[in-house]
């Protein structure tokens, strides 16, 4: 834990436990170890390529090209392979209908998880099997942030919470979301363009971006941040990276060594894909 909240995300007390929780089996056996940077490459590569932004091309095509060799593990528990297979679907851009319906969610966190692929299929244009309504989606969210009212602003104002109310906002109110909420959510960008120092987060808030505030500062800076962390090797990882060269994609930004303990899209992902990209709480 560092001074001001930050606990490293490559610190052993970290990774050691994260190791023994991602990694289910059905049969109450772990895995090996988890593919780094699984959930991470697909969030980022999905909402990149929806972006539509020539600068992200490359980047989606890499990431792409290791997704292709990395698909989802079958070997994990059936609802973290459900979901893994899910993100990998849409990352790819396979055309192929989400199903999230065949494994029922057994805790808040699994549902949570569920319910954020479902929100990302419907801005993939998928047809999904299984899983809730719009309305219904709201308020699971609303519930699991502690947002109140009829407005889908959750009242912790965290930069996962506002990116996922603007995503709902747009679908809700026929593309025309709160501005309110759109501010709020660039209000907590951070100086290098991320969001909570996590590129799990700043892809969706990328995505509430492209969706409410594509000309904006912060839709700018937030892609140029993801465009700079991603690996060499095509992936994104939420700890120390290697970045391409600067001639390969825009100039890279300061190495992302940390995460927020207060992150909940993080923490849900973790506790139920192979992702080592949260800490939970």
């Amino acid at each position: 834990m560092t001074a001001d909240g930050v606990r490293r995300l490559d610190s052993p007390g970290v990774t050691t436990p994260m190791h023994c929780l991602l990694t289910p089996r059905d049969d109450g056996s772990r895995s090996i170890r988890p593919a780094p940077g699984f959930v991470e490459t697909a969030m980022v590569g999905f909402v990149l390529a929806l972006s539509g932004d020539r600068a992200a091309k490359g980047a989606v095509a890499r990431a792409r090209r290791w997704l292709f060799n990395h698909p989802a593990d079958p070997t994990t528990s059936s609802l973290t392979h459900m979901v893994e297979h899910a993100l990998w679907s849409l990352a790819v851009d396979d055309g192929e209908p989400i199903d999230l319906g065949a494994v029922p969610a057994q805790a808040p966190e699994e549902a949570q998880l569920v319910n954020l692929v479902h929100v990302l299929a419907m801005y993939g244009d998928r047809p999904v099997h299984g899983g809730l309504n719009l309305q219904e989606l709201r308020h699971a969210f609303q519930e699991a942030y502690g947002g109140r009212g009829d407005e889908p602003r959750p009242d912790s104002g965290s930069p996962e919470s506002l990116a996922v109310a603007v995503l709902l906002d747009v679908r809700l109110r026929e593309d025309q979301p709160s501005w309110m909420l759109v501010e709020h959510l660039m209000s907590v960008q951070e100086r290098d363009g991320s969001y909570a120092w996590n590129v799990v987060v700043t892809a969706l808030a990328l995505l509430a971006l492209v969706t409410s505030a594509r000309d904006s500062d912060a839709f700018r800076r937030c892609q140029e941040y993801l465009l700079a962390t991603q690996r060499a090797d095509g992936t994104w990882l939420n700890g120390p990276v290697d970045v391409l060269e600067p001639a390969d994609v825009l100039e890279p930004e300061p190495t992302v060594r940390s995460f927020r303990e207060d992150s909940v899209i993080p923490n849900v992902v973790c506790q139920a894909a192979r992702a080592v990209g949260g800490v939970s709480s």
